[in-house]
């Protein structure tokens, strides 16, 4: 919640190694990660995501348990919040856009911005709004 740490627009993330990845799992080892129980017919598993932001997952709710998307993230090692789900009877599959947590400066971003003639400081004010570069003198 620091006033500079905002999600902008990313030039050049399409580029990125990982823009989109996507990650299967059997029902079991879904269940094993999450410690829950998938009762019922798979479109029936998840129910209400809020969202940040930023895009990513705030919270999901899966067969009745809330999970925040960090915790997702990390239960399942995903490489971020912003993620869909695709599930069968005997499989999850997990699509995830973009690497982190979507605020602060990315470094495809930054290098898309440069080769178009944009500067450092420019380049960082884009990245964190309402700041300013100053010279410490220590």
């Amino acid at each position: 919640d620091y006033p500079y740490l905002k999600s902008v627009e990313s030039p050049g993330e399409e580029h990125a190694v990982y823009h989109t990845d996507q990650k299967v799992f059997s029902k079991e080892e879904f269940e094993t990660a999450l410690s829950i129980q998938l009762n019922g017919m798979p479109g029936t598993w998840f129910g209400v995501f809020t969202y940040t932001q930023g895009g990513g997952v705030k919270t999901a709710d899966i067969c009745g348990t809330t999970f925040r998307g960090t915790e997702l993230r990390q239960k399942l090692g995903l490489r971020s919040t912003a993620l869909t789900f695709a599930a069968s009877e005997n499989t999850i599959t997990v699509y995830t856009r973009g690497y982190g947590h979507r605020v602060g400066l990315s470094p495809y971003g930054a290098d898309a911005m440069a080769l178009t003639g944009s500067n450092y400081k420019q380049i960082l004010k884009h990245y964190y709004p309402g700041t300013s570069l100053e010279i410490y003198r220590g």
